[in-house]
């Protein structure tokens, strides 16, 4: 099950290098809209488990 849950992690992990906001918000963050989205990130799904991911070493 560990197992599973590593790899499904990862995968969702790489949906983050695609989604726009993040990618703005990795870009530019100083921009205006950057700080926005730095409060979206908190709760943004992929940012969370991009952030599981990389807290667990699997990225």
């Amino acid at each position: 099950m560990k197992i599973l849950l590593n790899k499904f992690l990862i995968a969702f992990s790489f949906i983050h290098r695609v989604c726009p906001l993040c990618v703005i918000s990795r870009k530019w963050p100083q921009s205006k809209f950057a700080k926005i989205v730095s409060l979206w990130s908190e709760i943004c799904p992929c940012c969370n488990i991009y952030f599981l991911a990389r807290k667990r070493k699997l990225i």
